[in-house]
């Protein structure tokens, strides 16, 4: 791989400050608007969202039961990989969780709560070879194993619906990638990946796919609210009863809130009486709309839900917090003039990126934790131990680390990433963050912004490139330049940065005709943004 030198990308563009478009004004805030003082610094662990990271941190989260049934149902960041990945990239994938699927050749071993198993790695058509057809049984005589990528799988068998793990079946699986190991099948060594098995999806003959996870939703229900809820089958269309609608009891009559659990990622709060029922097959149950304006979230704490609700139409945002046991609302923040948003939280704050900008509140209250920050569009944001790592579409910089505070510590473009928020995951290896982008696209990055490793549709002549934060540049014109509180001429100027003054460019902005800086001088510190065409460097 060509590891790219240091290059400035930022593109010079004489354009007259009176034609910068006017740049849309900040979304309106009913909750509090002012800063609550200086961030704290986030503990380490409290970093990831409370999914992926006690998904990726098994031997320190010290999870009970409840908490691991949580975790394990909801967490969906698994890279899905193709069968000669993971050892042609192995740099990349190690100590990720990934899923792709395999076909079980033996159990080598098993007892009622554990498995070991040997298993091919299929692709494309491959499924065919062990089902010759969709109605006929899998193949029963051992397969061949020279010549196959094999994985070898280690599992726990409770809570699979009383479905253990069966020979010749046609799995996805999901879990953890420890490297390649050497085992010795029928006298013979073989190199497979090694895999802790978390889940499986089964595929049946039939063609069906039936989502075997370690838990039935009825058993998350009862994780998340415990044992005092009313459970009904629901379902998105006549005969199929693929989601279940939870009701607490320990709430008013008056229109009591109830849930919809779905799968890994559609938990979403409803009100039980906007429901209709229908009847089908001789029995009744509820229809469930695939549209969806609001979601819910697990805390940090496990012991409240983030739930946001989203008008598109309106183009307002609510942002509450609520606890579980008794369902009373803690807080709520509402945002006007939303066009988008992606938000991720840690065990103190939930970031929020509203179209261009940070938010970041405060869980205790929900007040502004920090002023806001200008971030540019983000298409997928990932909260980690040492900050938050952003993704993000467009041709400007692509991937992004800010501090706890929101302050930029890097930025860099790899060209030819496909960054549109349809399928992008981060996962923290230990040794790097492995990036994912459009399911076939994969990166490792270390933790200061080098592009270490590349697989998918990059080539190892494409140069990465890279602007850290330790950028230049120099004010040209004699009657200095606004230094402006957003990127365009109708934002507020901060300062008049005199003719000569040197700026630390963060980088550009979803404008091209703007760059994000910092002015320290005459003993104070302005961050703010210039437009590009009156910088030197």
């Amino acid at each position: 791989m060509k590891r790219a030198a240091l290059i400035i990308c930022l593109a010079m563009m004489v354009v007259a400050m009176a034609a910068c478009s006017p740049d849309t004004a900040d979304p309106g805030s009913s909750g509090d608007e002012g800063a609550s003082g200086a961030l704290e610094t986030e503990p380490a662990q409290g970093g990831p969202d409370i999914l992926s990271w006690h998904n990726q941190n098994e031997e320190i989260a010290g999870l009970s039961e409840r908490e691991r049934i949580i975790v394990d149902f909801f967490n969906a960041d698994y890279f899905y990989v193709e069968k000669t990945s993971l050892q042609d990239h192995s740099d990349i994938y190690e100590n990720a969780n990934v899923s792709f699927p395999l076909v079980v050749e033996r159990i080598v071993s098993h007892d009622e709560e554990t498995y070991e198993a040997v298993a091919i790695l299929i692709g494309g058509d491959e499924f065919y070879d062990y089902y010759p057809t969709l109605d006929a049984p899998p193949v029963e005589n051992p397969y061949d194993l020279d010549g196959k990528t094999l994985a070898w799988l280690n599992g726990n068998q409770i809570d699979t619906y009383g479905e253990l793990l069966s020979e010749h079946e046609i799995i996805r699986i999901y879990g953890r990638y420890h490297g390649e190991t050497q085992k010795e099948i029928d006298g013979k060594a073989y190199s497979m990946a090694s895999l802790s098995a978390k889940s499986y999806t089964m595929y049946r003959p039939s063609g069906y796919v039936d989502p075997i996870s370690k838990y039935s939703y009825d058993t998350v229900a009862r994780a998340i609210f415990g044992d005092d809820i009313e459970l009904e089958r629901c379902s998105d269309e006549p005969g199929h009863t693929a989601y279940l609608l939870v009701t607490p009891k320990n709430q008013s009559a008056e229109n009591p809130q109830s849930f919809i659990i779905g799968g890994r990622d559609d938990f979403f709060p409803i009100n039980k009486s906007d429901l209709k029922k229908v009847a089908y097959g001789g029995d009744e149950y509820y229809t469930v709309s695939y549209e969806r304006d609001a979601a819910c979230s697990i805390s940090p704490d496990f012991e409240h839900l983030f739930i946001t609700t989203f008008d598109q139409a309106q183009k307002k945002l609510s942002v509450g917090y609520l606890e579980i046991d008794t369902l009373r609302k803690l807080w709520e923040h509402e945002f006007d003039g939303v066009d988008s948003f992606k938000y991720n939280y840690t065990n103190e704050n939930i970031y929020i990126i509203i179209d261009d900008k940070l938010y970041i509140l405060s869980l205790k209250d929900g007040s502004i934790a920090a002023e806001p920050v200008f971030t540019g569009q983000a298409a997928y944001i990932s909260m980690q131990p040492d900050g938050v790592l952003l993704l993000k579409p467009g041709i400007g910089d692509n991937i992004a680390k800010l501090g706890f505070d929101g302050n930029i510590l890097w930025s860099i473009k790899v060209e030819n990433l496909e960054i549109d928020g349809s399928w992008e995951s981060i996962q923290n290896t230990s040794s790097h963050y492995a990036i994912q982008a459009n399911r076939i696209q994969m990166l490792a990055v270390s933790f200061d912004g080098e592009v270490l490793a590349r697989e998918g549709e990059l080539t190892p002549s494409q140069e990465t490139e890279i602007m850290l934060a330790k950028v230049y540049a120099t004010v040209l014109p004699e009657e200095g330049l606004n230094i402006r509180e957003a990127p365009s001429t109708s934002a507020a100027s901060l300062m008049v940065l005199p003719q000569g003054s040197v700026v630390e460019v963060f980088d550009s902005t979803s404008n091209p005709e703007w760059a994000h800086v910092k002015y320290v001088g005459n003993g104070s510190s302005i961050t703010g943004y210039v437009a590009i065409e009156y910088l030197g460097f």
